[in-house]
């Protein structure tokens, strides 16, 4: 679950968190989210793709300068042995060059490493905390299914009351009813006894 603009948990997380309590993987679980979230990992992306560009630059100029000491050692090979030491001063600052550039890709793929490693040192395994969050969301869906089917039973048993209700006021009606009608009759036959 995202935050909102404002910081805010949606609704269904604050409901999850509040159906899990306060056990140790909530915490756990609160713990890795804040950790994450200081490393920020979707505003590093720009500069993770900024080293991978420099990295892979760096890998085609090794390749070139590679390409380019071959053709200088033939070309050394090719030459008479008397004009050779002429040559051997160019040949050893070109393997020097390339050494540089080689020591320049270490350091800076190094840096980039180091850099990458110092901001996910502290950071906790994320698979631990997506198993976490599994289990707390599979008790989530259970106690939801169990308040669900406690809802109907709830709503069953409140219609059954109704229509209990609804039998017993007409039930009474009929006492009352039948009640009224055996006192009238009463009343006649003792009327037409004291007549007779």
């Amino acid at each position: 679950w995202n935050l909102d603009p404002a910081g805010h948990r949606p609704k269904q997380f604050a409901r999850f968190l509040a159906v899990m309590g306060d056990g140790a993987e909530r915490q756990w679980l609160q713990e890795a989210q804040d950790c994450w979230r200081r490393i920020s990992l979707d505003d590093r992306r720009a500069e993770f793709d900024a080293h991978s560009l420099a990295i892979g630059d760096h890998q085609l100029r090794a390749v070139e300068t590679r390409e380019s000491l071959r053709a200088l050692v033939r070309a050394m090979k090719d030459t008479p042995p008397a004009e050779r030491p002429a040559k051997i001063g160019p040949l050893i600052k070109a393997f020097q060059g390339a050494v540089d550039e080689l020591t320049q890709r270490a350091a800076y793929a190094e840096g980039a490493f180091v850099g990458v490693h110092k901001l996910l040192d502290d950071a906790p395994d994320p698979c631990r905390a997506v198993e976490a969050a599994l289990r707390l969301s599979s008790a989530a869906a259970d106690a939801d299914g169990r308040l669900r089917a406690e809802r109907e039973a709830r709503e069953r048993a409140t219609e059954e009351l109704a229509a209990l209700r609804e039998q017993l006021a007409a039930s009474e009606a009929r006492s009352q009813a039948g009640a009224g009608d055996s006192a009238q009759a009463a009343a006649a036959a003792r009327a037409a006894a004291a007549a007779s």
